[in-house]
């Protein structure tokens, strides 16, 4: 009687033992599929997140500007003149190179990078280097609080009856190494969001009057997601 109840005893153990490990196998697939989940739904996310950020910065870019005239698209690339601010013509400056602004922007102008677009009271639009900027002491009717009272000077004479001028850098926006990037003339590639899409087939999809962009979160599941940016009228 006592050899069946420890005969007993070794098969219920082995039973038992057999159930924890099934269990534990159970528990640790299951612990495997929720984390790969997360990370998915985390990559998913970061890619939701930085897609968001490039629309809104490349919709603002194209917004400022008119195509093909201040910007151009290609599969892997975006040129443009990218506006950084604009001012109205209060006064002439002290010499035919110089014109007084009431000026407004996301920074001030700055000589190393920056240009002059002049529009004249015509309607005439001519592009000049920005060669110096300076604060003016001369009155601006109609400017606020907002704006900033400076003197621009170009390299050159600038046309006369100018109204309005605006302050441009040359760029180019790239969808590179799983980021979207912005560089300044020939300077380096500076990342505008994380590395969280795959490098191909992300890019921009320019059209006969339209320019989207593409990107794939990335991971093997990730979908395709093609977003409107601007119309580019040809």
């Amino acid at each position: 009687m006592s050899r069946s109840l420890g005969g007993a005893s070794v098969v219920e153990a082995l039973v038992a033992l057999l159930l924890g490990l099934f269990v534990l196998h159970v528990g640790l697939s299951t612990l495997a599929h929720v984390h790969r989940a997360y990370a998915s739904m985390t990559s998913r996310l970061d890619a939701l997140t930085a897609g968001r950020i490039a629309r809104t910065v490349l919709r603002r870019e194209l917004g400022r500007g008119v195509a093909p005239i201040d910007w151009s698209a290609s599969a892997d690339s975006l040129r443009l003149r990218a506006f950084r601010g604009a001012g109205f013509v209060c006064a002439p400056g002290r010499s035919a190179e110089e014109v007084v602004v009431a000026y407004r922007g996301d920074r001030l102008p700055e000589p190393a990078k920056d240009s002059l677009e002049v529009t004249t009271v015509d309607g005439v639009t001519a592009r000049f280097d920005l060669e110096s900027r300076g604060a003016a002491a001369a009155p601006c009717l109609g400017a606020d609080s907002m704006e900033v009272i400076l003197r621009l000077g170009a390299p050159e004479t600038l046309p006369a009856g100018a109204v309005l001028v605006r302050v441009f850098e040359t760029g180019s926006y790239h969808f590179s190494g799983g980021a979207l990037r912005y560089r300044v003339g020939y300077g380096g590639r500076q990342p505008l969001t994380p590395e969280v899409w795959q490098n191909r087939p992300t890019g921009f999809l320019p059209g006969d009057s339209t320019v989207r962009m593409r990107w794939i979160p990335d991971g093997p599941t990730g979908r395709s997601v093609s977003e409107f940016l601007a119309w580019a009228a040809r």
